[in-house]
């Protein structure tokens, strides 16, 4: 059996800089789960392009080193920026880890309605993601 990792990635341009150290310790704070992440970097670094921030899901074995350990490392919801890479600071989130049952065939209606599915969590995730990062929070 494999291990499947759903996660988020995100690289931020400046390395173990002291803004983009704040900037994740506000995201440790801020960030509920999987579904807000994208919308809570965003609004921490609002230089990031969208494109930026990575909703990945990998078997664990074909990962690689640095992910596969950092990863290893987090419990579900957990974070971890201990990775930098071509000078840009690697923030990284485990969403879920479950174990891949093989010799499970699915139907090809069972993988026509899951790709329709995904193409729309996809596209309610980025609408979801511009609310948040668009939202004006005001406290009277």
């Amino acid at each position: 059996d494999a291990i499947l990792i759903d996660w988020r990635r995100v690289a931020l341009p400046g390395g173990r800089s002291e803004a983009n150290l704040a900037g994740v310790a506000a995201l440790r704070t801020e960030v509920d789960g999987c579904a807000d992440f994208a919308g809570e970097v965003l609004r921490q670094f609002p230089e990031l392009a969208e494109s930026a921030i990575e909703t990945r899901s990998d078997r664990l074995a074909a990962l690689s080193a640095a992910e596969r350990t950092e990863l290893e490392r987090l419990n579900a919801l957990q974070m971890s920026s201990n990775m930098v890479e071509g000078g840009a600071l690697v923030l990284v989130m485990l969403c879920s880890r479950s174990v891949a049952v093989e010799g499970a065939t699915p139907s090809r209606e069972d993988i026509r309605m899951a790709l329709i599915n995904r193409a729309l969590e996809g596209q309610a995730e980025l609408y979801l993601q511009r609310l948040r990062a668009n939202a004006e929070i005001r406290q009277n």
